[in-house]
C-alpha cells in the first residue's frame, strides 16, 4: 500500500514553554492529528531558555528565537516559513502578538477577534482565528478558506 505524503502545516509558537501546562496541552493537540508540524518558536524571555526547550522539541537552534517580534520578522521573510501562529501567553498579550504577525506576513484575520489563540498567517492557507483546538474540523485545512 502506497502512503501518501500530505504536505504538513507549519506551526510556530509564542509562549508555551517548560513548565507550562497549556503549552504542554496545545503541543499535544497540535500533534493529534498529525497534520502540523512545530518549527518555530520562543519559549521564555530568557533567550537561553527558550532555545535550550525549543531544541528540546525538535526545533532547529536557528529557528528558536529570542522574542516574538524577531520571529515574525524572520519567519515572514523565509521561503518554508511558519503558516500559523499559536499564541500562548497570557490573554492580555495576544493582541499585541497577533498583530506584529499580521503585520510581518501581511495577513488580515477577516473578521475574527485578535485575542485568539491560533491564528494562519500566509500563502496557502485560509485566515482564521481558533480557540477550540487543532484537528480537521475544528483548525485549518489546506485547501479550504475559512
Amino acid at each position: 500500500m502506497t502512503k501518501i505524503k500530505v504536505k504538513k502545516i507549519k506551526l510556530g509558537i509564542v509562549g508555551g514553554g517548560s513548565g507550562s501546562w497549556i503549552g504542554h496541552v496545545h503541543r499535544i493537540a497540535a500533534r493529534f492529528d498529525d497534520q502540523y508540524e512545530i518549527v518555530s518558536g520562543v519559549f521564555s524571555r530568557n533567550t537561553k531558555n527558550s532555545s535550550k526547550f525549543g531544541q528540546s522539541l525538535g526545533i532547529d537552534k536557528d529557528r528558536c528565537y529570542s522574542n516574538y517580534k524577531k520571529m515574525a520578522n524572520l519567519e515572514a521573510k523565509r521561503e518554508d516559513g511558519i503558516d500559523v501562529v499559536a499564541i500562548m501567553t497570557p490573554p492580555g498579550s495576544h493582541q499585541i502578538i497577533s498583530e506584529t504577525f499580521i503585520k510581518f506576513f501581511n495577513s488580515s484575520i477577516d473578521g475574527c477577534s485578535v485575542s485568539a489563540i491560533a491564528i494562519a498567517l500566509s500563502r496557502d492557507f485560509g485566515t482564521f482565528g481558533t480557540n477550540s483546538g487543532y484537528s480537521k474540523e475544528f483548525g485549518l485545512s489546506p485547501i479550504e478558506e475559512m
